[in-house]
């Protein structure tokens, strides 16, 4: 298995290779295995069939850090409840390519959605969220829409209905230059109660049109 995870043809001119053991402590190999591969990382890891806590690295410095760096956000406390449980870890990512990382995260804590961003060697920027499933697609759905020049997201007004944050934005639609399809009605995010969001992405002018509708802080 390590061997084979080192005879790829990625690893001719990659510089040279190194090779390490790393113990997880919250969350099994194989999971951590499924976790890279959504991130696109990976390769040069492989877990161990008779220890679950154990997995092998393998690479470039720069690709063990980031295999590591990995590790560090999803082997955590807070996960180990869910290793028996069949749908594994939550993890949406969405690679950022055009906006900058760090105002994407500002705009989207407005929304008060977990989530974070994980910068790998390559330069790539993924945002991933957490959390409950509803809420992760959201967040992903909202970051892909956020990753352009000059977007800005203004969460408008929360209800118990979905009618009444409709209502409110056709009225808004009325009344300025804004089209209907740059607002959206979020799926319920309540606990015990039933919450929606209606919230709408714009440039940062539009979104002068927008303020005087906001009715959450």
């Amino acid at each position: 298995m390590i061997a084979d995870s080192l005879d790829d043809a990625e690893n001719l001119d990659g510089g040279p290779l190194q090779l390490e053991e790393m113990t997880l402590t919250y969350i099994t190999g194989q999971r951590y295995l499924r976790l890279l591969e959504k991130f696109g990382a990976e390769q040069g890891a492989v877990y161990d069939f008779n220890d679950p806590t154990k997995v092998y690295l393998s690479g470039t410095v720069e690709h063990l850090a980031d295999l590591r760096k990995i590790a560090a956000a999803f082997d955590v406390p807070q996960n180990v409840k869910i290793v028996k449980d069949t749908d594994g870890i939550l993890a949406m990512p969405c690679q950022i390519t055009t906006a900058d990382p760090a105002e994407v995260e500002r705009k989207l804590e407005s929304c008060g959605i977990a989530f974070n961003i994980l910068t790998l060697s390559d330069g790539r920027h993924t945002l991933y969220a957490v959390g409950a499933r509803t809420e992760a697609a959201l967040a992903v759905d909202i970051a892909a829409e956020l990753d352009g020049e000059d977007t800005e997201i203004t969460v408008v007004a929360k209800a118990s209905t979905t009618a009444a944050l409709t209502k409110l934005r056709s009225e808004i639609v009325k009344a300025t230059d804004l089209k209907s399809a740059q607002f959206s009605v979020t799926p319920n995010l309540g606990a015990d109660e039933a919450v929606y969001y209606l919230y709408c992405v714009t440039t940062a002018a539009e979104a002068q049109q927008v303020g005087p509708y906001v009715q959450v802080s």
